[in-house]
């Protein structure tokens, strides 16, 4: 029997964290289950994109830090089906295809653009005071770029504005791969369809696991910590999205709509709505607390 390589395609705060854990706890036993296995800084978001060229292909395989991932996966395939859920490695998919030839399959799991985008606003990407390295922040001047026309604007856009960005070349590329490899089997998700039992057990066939019994779906959503919501809280940022005609019409072709007072309503979980937390925004406290505990332990002191 050959077992199957699936990649879920996603931009990451889309459900995937979600689907992992719930993978996780009722199919341990049936394949190597996996999330974001492969970090940012090997995988090369901004580098290793859009390889459809086979020559391009071996020179991104002559990179031993990133084969090395790519090898346990393929020793792991010999027994089990292997399931990638993290964004990490989204961008890869063609480099799988090439590698997994056949086993390869995935599925694109998507989110309402304006949520993916408060959600990792709050993360600190893009912006400007943010403890994030740029391994993975794509941008239009990235070299195989699927939106290039996009720098004339970049600097005047916002980091939400950048973030949803992100989603609009991760969905663009996705389908674009799909485009390219129409015979490869994929399943389209939204991350809303994840908390539909019956639309679950959809993706579930599709990875060919068993479901023995009732399937638990009592799992972490990985909500945002506190700390993120505290230091990179949405403000009025996310209404600069009616800028991107773009991405809004490329949004709708996937079945999303924007209607603004729905939209607020999104926004307000990501907003700041007690005393102590808009202080702590003001002071700084996250930043100064992980200052303070960096100092500490330069001391010597735990």
């Amino acid at each position: 029997m050959k077992h199957k390589f699936t990649l879920v395609i996603n931009s990451g705060r889309s459900g995937s964290t979600y689907l992992f854990n719930i993978l996780r706890k009722n199919f341990a036993t049936q394949a190597y289950i996996a999330h974001e296995d492969i970090p940012p800084r090997v995988s090369l978001p901004q580098k290793y994109n859009r390889a459809y060229d086979n020559r391009l292909i071996i020179e991104i395989l002559k990179d031993r830090n990133l084969m090395q991932y790519f090898e346990r996966w393929q020793k792991q395939i010999e027994s089990t089906p292997v399931i990638e859920t993290g964004w990490t490695s989204c961008h890869l998919a063609p480099v799988l295809q090439y590698l997994f030839k056949d086993k390869f399959q995935y599925i694109i799991l998507h989110r309402h653009p304006i949520e993916f985008a408060a959600s990792r606003s709050v993360m600190g990407n893009y912006h400007k005071e943010t403890f994030y390295r740029k391994f993975h922040e794509i941008s239009p001047f990235d070299q195989r770029s699927i939106y290039p026309q996009k720098q004339a604007e970049w600097n005047t856009m916002n980091h939400f504005e950048k973030c949803l960005f992100w989603w609009y070349v991760t969905y663009s590329e996705a389908f674009e791969f799909r485009n390219k490899y129409s015979e490869i089997s994929n399943l389209e998700f939204s991350s809303k369809s994840l908390f539909d039992l019956k639309q679950t057990k959809v993706l579930i066939d599709f990875l060919g696991l068993d479901i023995t019994g009732d399937l638990d779906t009592n799992v972490s959503r990985n909500s945002l910590p506190v700390r993120q919501l505290e230091t990179f809280p949405i403000l009025d940022e996310w209404r600069d999205y009616h800028k991107h005609n773009d991405i809004i019409e490329f949004a709708e072709s996937l079945g999303y709509t924007f209607d603004d007072f729905y939209l607020e309503k999104k926004m307000s979980k990501y907003k700041l709505k007690k005393a102590f937390s808009l202080f702590r925004y003001k002071t700084k406290y996250w930043k100064v607390k992980a200052m303070l505990k960096q100092r500490i332990q330069s001391l010597g002191f735990k």
